[in-house]
């Protein structure tokens, strides 16, 4: 093989890895590392590094790019979810997360990976289940079950975004995309507010991707 060859098939995989690891702030995929203070945020049609304090009122719709959103396959994005939570304190306000698919529930995330929200074959599959048909009666008048536990139906949004909660056991958040439901738990205490806003981000950006 020429020269050449070598360089174009070391520039190739240059460019996937930077698809994969993200590109600078204000490219189709950001992370970390291109703000060295701040996050990468969308303001006005544009991304751009911003402090947590501009963070929290300047990024619009709250939506804020993935970073390293390929981390360790489909779990990675629990992790994700769970940092979206954090508020300016540094206080998660998510503890348990997990994606299914929306053609019949089956798990894209797994239950052995810490954080995960361990859900039965049949809780998920009756979430599923509902978003698919946009039938939310069955959340009405039996609740939400997740981890055996019945959490109440409060409201849902669009079609797409579901509301439950729980005295003593924190809410749920469950939001589809084309292809899958995001689910958050907010443990007791904390604010559904910042959970739901987690969810949006990744339920959005999987949408972005035709997931």
């Amino acid at each position: 093989m020429t020269t050449l060859g070598f360089v174009f098939i070391f520039l190739f995989v240059a460019l996937i890895f930077q698809h994969i690891n993200g590109e600078i702030c204000g490219g189709d995929y950001a992370t970390e590392y291109e703000c060295d203070i701040g996050t990468c945020c969308k303001v006005d049609g544009r991304w751009d590094c911003l402090t947590d304090e501009q963070d929290s009122y300047m990024c619009e719709d709250h939506t804020r790019k993935l970073a390293k959103y390929i981390v360790q396959g489909w779990n990675g994005y629990i992790d994700n979810l769970i940092g979206q939570s954090r508020d300016a304190s540094g206080f998660e306000h998510v503890d348990r997360a997990c994606i299914i698919g929306l053609d019949g529930g089956a798990k894209w995330t797994t239950d052995s990976y810490q954080n995960a929200l361990k859900l039965s074959s049949n809780e998920a599959s009756t979430i599923a289940k509902a978003f698919k048909s946009e039938d939310f009666t069955p959340f009405m008048v039996n609740g939400i079950y997740a981890e055996g536990v019945k959490y109440y139906f409060l409201r849902e949004e669009e079609s797409k975004i579901v509301f439950a909660k729980k005295k003593w056991n924190g809410a749920l958040t469950l939001q589809r995309s084309k292809t899958a439901i995001v689910i958050a738990h907010t443990k007791d205490g904390g604010q559904q507010g910042n959970a739901n806003k987690a969810v949006g981000v990744i339920a959005e950006y999987l949408e972005s991707m035709g997931m």
